[in-house]
């Protein structure tokens, strides 16, 4: 028998999550940011269990499912996944305007390693609905990866189909970074010639002219305004730092304050060692 206390606990703490999603209106990127934050931060499954507590609620599926994504369970199988699917479209119903149904569906056809036709109508729903959503071209690239679903010049391609139309402060602008950063991991992962030669990543021409655009404009504080604006200048100021420019570096973590993303530091170990480390070396 379920005791009365935890229950309405539950129940405020449901209800208090709800109201944190409604509140964020039309700005979808913040609301999926929420998503993804709550459903990593929920180890002990109370998300799992308000699912089946809120019929109804059109956030309950999208909140398990990120549940699910970011956390290991044991019931991860296949027709846990197959079964979220079917509540994520059920939330879309539910949210017509909405892309996080849609995102959080990439996500677990994603996790299913669906083939690329039923990967890409999904993220096209979802892009259709918020055309530069950060969140769903990032569960995009990952899946083109060549770690995942796809090959490199496949994650190249589909950054450099959208580089050229993507405004410079959307919320997805720091794609060709991201991209250019797992191939750099990719690269030190194999070590031997390929480690050594890593850095060289950083040397092109390319990667050069988005080092010096995001220093250009990244660093202005009223430029990168959505939510994830902390992490993609923590991403910028790591590649920086790979790249040895340490002056431009510098002015990123000056602009940060301290503020640390796990991703892309802990590639390299415990990612607020890492930043303390070159943050107290630049400053």
């Amino acid at each position: 028998m379920q005791n009365p206390a935890r229950a309405a606990d539950r129940d405020f703490i449901l209800a208090s999550v709800h109201e944190l999603l409604v509140e964020t209106g039309e700005d979808w990127d913040r609301c999926t940011h929420r998503l993804r934050v709550l459903g990593r931060a929920d180890t002990q499954g109370l998300f799992r269990a308000g699912h089946h507590y809120r019929p109804g609620d059109p956030y309950g599926p999208l909140l398990h499912a990120w549940t699910v994504l970011q956390n290991t369970y044991p019931c991860q199988d296949t027709a846990t996944l197959h079964g979220l699917e079917e509540a994520c479209l059920r939330s879309a119903d539910l949210l017509p305007a909405h892309p996080a149904p849609w995102v959080t569906l990439l996500g677990l056809r994603r996790r299913l390693r669906r083939p690329v036709p039923e990967v890409f109508r999904v993220w096209e729903e979802a892009v259709r609905r918020d055309p530069w959503h950060r969140e769903a071209y990032r569960q995009m690239l990952r899946y083109l990866s060549p770690d995942e679903c796809g090959s490199k010049s496949a994650a190249l391609d589909f950054v450099e189909s959208a580089r050229g139309r993507m405004p410079a402060s959307a919320p997805a602008a720091g794609l060709y970074l991201a991209v250019q950063t797992d191939l750099y991991h990719q690269a030190l992962a194999q070590q031997g010639v390929h480690a050594i030669l890593a850095r060289q990543l950083w040397e092109t021409h390319s990667a050069r002219r988005a080092l010096e655009h995001g220093v250009a404009l990244w660093t202005d504080p009223d430029f990168l305004v959505h939510v994830a604006g902390p992490a993609d200048l923590n991403m910028l100021a790591y590649a920086l730092v790979e790249a040895r420019r340490a002056k431009q570096a510098a002015e990123v973590f000056r602009l940060l304050d301290g503020t640390v993303s796990p991703w892309p530091w802990r590639f390299h170990g415990d990612p607020v060692d890492k930043f303390r480390y070159w943050q107290d070396l630049l400053l």
